[in-house]
């Protein structure tokens, strides 16, 4: 067993620029954890929010240097006392630690088992690190707060983004009438995905659109506000991003929520059923390795991303 790895350590809150590889030693698991080898870490809008000291930036330990990442799947090569469900050797992905470190930019990581679920076998280990947060935050959005059901109409807007595009997926499997928002280039991936694809920069979205029971907005800010006309009276609008406009639905007698995903390896076991079923496919728009991870923030940070950011090791 190695004693060091690298990892990417931040000093400071910063530019992507801020991010340093660095040696440091393996960690350890303690009880109930679990000593993972990195294949792959997934990069998210968090990742660059929080490293610029937005984000989840103030829940963070004032020490430093600290890891961010909190997406990540690999080989389990040491157990900790009283981590069960797992062996040497078995491939695992997760949702680690959030919102506390997760430390995932590193090539060796503990996770806590209760995190963790056993990664798609249909799905190569250097994608499933992409998966986790993206996928849970959909799920918990839409069945534990929306509970959406067959026959709700559902509006996802960013239909392209990470979030986005396994909501559609999500909603769709469960039986729903799906539309989505996107701009024109990226209409052919929403449909393909199983929603009605809709022109964001167009008036009204370009259509006579009906109410819709289910929204899910993943942008925030004026997109949030505008939705408010097109929720049906009895109908439920979820907020991705933060809490802040909440209270401009509250006004209007509109149900309104915020999803704060948190790791929960029960619905990542469903959701790895889904991808081996077929039922759920995940677009990898770039890949980096570690070395290259600024530039996985930097090309995140401009808006353009089609589905997924990973990083593979």
């Amino acid at each position: 067993m190695v004693e060091t790895m690298r990892q990417v350590q931040l000093h400071n809150w910063g530019s992507p620029d801020a991010l340093t590889i660095a040696e440091a030693t393996v960690p350890e698991p303690t009880p109930g954890k679990l000593l993972i080898k990195t294949s792959s870490i997934g990069i998210n809008p968090v990742d660059w929010k929080t490293r610029a000291g937005n984000g989840i930036a103030g829940l963070l330990p004032k020490s430093r240097p600290i890891v961010l990442g909190w997406n990540v799947a690999g080989t389990v090569v040491t157990t900790g006392p009283d981590a069960t469900g797992f062996s040497v050797g078995d491939e695992v992905y997760g949702l680690i630690g959030f919102p506390e470190l997760g430390s995932a930019y590193a090539e060796y990581v503990c996770v806590r088992a209760t995190d963790v679920a056993h990664a798609p076998a249909t799905m190569p280990i250097e994608d499933a690190g992409a998966v986790p947060l993206v996928a849970l935050t959909a799920w918990q959005a839409l069945h534990d707060i929306a509970k959406v059901k067959k026959g709700d109409r559902v509006l996802i807007h960013a239909g392209a983004g990470g979030v986005g595009h396994v909501a559609i997926q999500l909603a769709a499997h469960a039986g729903a009438k799906v539309y989505a928002t996107a701009s024109p280039r990226n209409h052919a991936i929403l449909s393909d995905l199983g929603a009605i694809p809709l022109d964001y920069t167009e008036d009204n979205y370009g259509l006579d659109l009906p109410a819709f029971d289910v929204v899910l907005d993943t942008i925030g800010g004026q997109t949030f506000n505008h939705s408010l006309d097109l929720v049906a009276p009895s109908g439920i609008i979820v907020s991705v991003p933060d809490p802040s406009n909440l209270h401009e639905a509250h006004a209007r007698g509109i149900r309104a929520e915020w999803v704060f995903v948190h790791p929960d390896c029960h619905q990542l076991r469903k959701i790895t059923e889904l991808i081996d079923a077929s039922n759920l496919r995940i677009n990898i728009d770039r890949r980096y390795t570690l070395d290259e991870i600024a530039a996985a923030h930097a090309y995140g940070e401009e808006g353009h991303v089609r589905g997924k950011l990973v990083v593979t090791l």
